[in-house]
């Protein structure tokens, strides 16, 4: 099973992220809690030890509530001392007349209400440490036992202002967690779309190459220094089979790809096509050479188009001269009416250019075109080292003598003369179109042979 690039690339970064962003909850929760807690502690022994050592059963109650008020007031919170049986003995409470020495709930309701608070252990000391929330704000109450007097215990509880801060920077590490995953998401999207789409188009490209069509637009540069050099490469192939596909005919690739067998030589019937150029050699004597490679190429161009919008393959090019084939490599069981539409489109293609070369006074150019329907042989025809897909047989030479056959058949003042034999005006279906010229004898052949004009 295939699978896309993409979504696996953006799956693993967002694993990432998430995981990333865990951890940073997951610190946060601790580190938080052990700051919160460590918070406490250090202010409830702080406390502890003052305390302890102004607790003195001897006192009276408004005198030990005198010390645990001062104690109280320097730390920030209630101190206070209770015997063993649990009267609350001092107390700031005591001190201002607010209450008499007595139960927890006479002297001090908070403490009673705190104490019912959860249990925060504290490893390795003797402290019962207490969270609870009084009215709205977050308290620690503490409870130590004392070594004197004996079953009394010291007690003190305090707001913690700073856990509000705690929390808030908690949630707030939260929320930059929250915002780092969500970053980390959309970077990994975007990063894994730079990636994976470069990807793709090579994939498109390396599709098109594989069938032989390599009209597209070139990959453009990449960051990514892999994908950059990947890219490179295609372009650079795609040239190189560009030049390639100048040399062989690209159907003939095609097909070669899809069935290497498909190359071997067989004898198949098809419509073979002969162009030439009248009095080249008298065009070119009053041209220099470059002049003469721009005409030829152009002309060349301009025919082989003309053929090829026809299926037609153009077998090569001998000088000025076109030798084309209709009906191989692809089955065409119309290419005698694909050869026919094809010299007209030449013609019309020819007279257009003349009238542009008239314009220009430049010397109009006349063509013969001459075509045959018949046997051939069809195939890699050529040496061990050197093989060209062509076509050999007497309908091949037919058609070239053909096309010579205007010289004397055709008319003088026709830009473009075509002559066709019989075969093909009957496989076309156009014995009410063409004109008949006659049977005619040509040269190499014992038999006449019947012609038509176009």
């Amino acid at each position: 099973m295939r699978i896309s690039i993409f979504p696996v690339l953006v799956s693993a970064m967002m694993f990432i992220a998430i995981c990333s962003g865990g951890l940073v909850f997951v610190f946060t929760f601790q580190m938080m809690g052990k700051s919160i807690a460590d918070l406490f502690m250090s202010r409830a022994n702080m406390i502890f030890e003052l305390a302890a050592l102004q607790v003195d059963a001897s006192l009276d109650g408004v005198t030990l509530s005198h010390r645990l008020t001062r104690i109280g007031a320097a730390t920030g919170g209630t101190v206070f001392v209770m015997d063993d049986a649990g009267t609350i003995v001092g107390h700031p409470h005591i001190v201002t007349g607010r209450a008499e020495p007595g139960t927890p709930e006479a002297v001090d309701p908070n403490i009673v209400h705190l104490m019912r608070g959860k249990i925060v252990p504290l490893p390795d000391t003797r402290i019962v440490f207490r969270k609870a929330d009084l009215d709205g704000v977050d308290y620690g109450i503490a409870l130590m036992p004392l070594d004197e007097p004996p079953g009394w215990k010291l007690g003190g509880y305090l707001p913690n202002p700073k856990h509000s801060e705690l929390v808030r920077l908690k949630w707030i590490l939260y929320a930059t967690a929250i915002c780092l995953i969500v970053g980390a998401v959309v970077i990994a999207y975007f990063l894994a779309r730079m990636i994976s789409r470069p990807l793709r188009d090579i994939a498109l490209v390396a599709d098109k190459i594989g069938r032989f069509e390599l009209e597209f637009e070139r990959l453009p540069p990449s960051r990514v220094r892999e994908v950059d050099t990947t890219d490179a490469m295609m372009n650079s192939m795609a040239d190189s089979l560009r030049w390639f596909g100048k040399y062989v005919p690209r159907d003939l690739v095609r097909r070669i790809m899809g069935d290497d067998h498909s190359t071997e030589p067989r004898e198949r019937e098809l419509t073979v096509l002969f162009t030439d150029i009248v009095d080249f050699t008298s065009m070119s004597e009053r041209m220099t050479p470059i002049e003469v490679a721009n005409f030829v190429n152009g002309h060349l161009s301009m025919v082989s188009q003309c053929i090829e919008n026809e299926g037609g393959t153009v077998d090569k090019f001998i000088g000025d001269a076109v030798m084309a084939f209709f009906g191989a490599p692809e089955d065409l069981p119309d290419h005698a009416a694909r050869a026919c539409r094809a010299t007209l489109a030449i013609r019309g293609a020819v007279e257009r250019d003349n009238a542009a070369r008239r314009a220009a006074g430049q010397p109009a150019v006349h063509l013969r075109i001459g075509i045959h329907t018949g046997p051939v042989v069809v195939g890699n025809i050529g040496s061990d080292n050197r093989i060209n897909y062509t076509i050999i047989g007497d309908t091949v030479n037919a058609a070239s003598r053909l096309e010579g056959a205007g010289k004397e058949y055709g008319d003088a003042s026709d830009e473009v003369t075509i002559l066709s034999s019989e075969a093909v005006v009957s496989a076309a279906g156009l014995e009410d179109t063409a004109s008949k010229v006659g049977a005619i004898q040509l040269r190499g052949r014992q038999q006449e042979t019947m012609v038509y004009a176009f």
